[in-house]
């Protein structure tokens, strides 16, 4: 069941790049939360009548799909323009974005590295009191990168738009 959650997360994933590309963050976020809200409330009602973890991973699975159904129609309502067609998809244009995609996807495998491998370091050598101090400090500095990443999250579809229209100056 989570294999094939997360099988269906890589065709369904331009749904939310299509809303995130036309600057609608405030509807992808409104979604994104509704399903949270949806998974942690059916997943603690699923344990309460003992179904366990494999019930657990099939509300995950049907939030998946609710999700990906609100964000369908709302591209649907909100840009009719759109067409979702697989005979549209185009290999050069995937190719492109993947090797632009991939500089963000190592960027993030280090960064990931860079700043997590330092807690096992610390707890093997020193002990987990000053892993316990280490990681209150590192968790502040870690929101603060965070909020600085979601403003470039927010701005990235302007500047790409921007760029698109030539207007790199503006």
């Amino acid at each position: 069941i989570a294999g094939a959650n997360l099988a269906l997360g890589f065709p369904l994933s331009p749904l939310s790049g299509i809303i995130f590309g036309h600057q609608r963050i405030d509807v992808l976020n409104l979604i994104n939360i509704f399903g949270s809200l949806c998974n942690c409330l059916l997943s603690i009602l699923v344990l309460k009548m003992e179904l366990g973890l494999v019930g657990v991973a099939w509300v995950a699975f049907a939030v998946h799909l609710l999700a990906a159904a609100l964000k369908w129609f709302f591209i649907h309502w909100e840009f009719p323009e759109v067409r979702l067609r697989l005979r549209l998809f185009n290999t050069t244009v995937l190719k492109r974005t993947l090797s632009f995609s991939l500089y963000f996807f190592v960027m993030s495998i280090g960064i990931q590295i860079v700043f997590n491998t330092d807690n096992i370091v610390i707890g093997k050598f020193l002990g987990i009191a000053t892993v316990t101090a280490y990681a209150v400090a590192f968790r502040l500095s870690h929101i603060a990168m965070q909020f600085i990443f979601k403003i470039a999250d927010v701005l990235f579809p302007v500047f790409s738009e921007l760029y698109t229209l030539g207007e790199k100056d503006r």
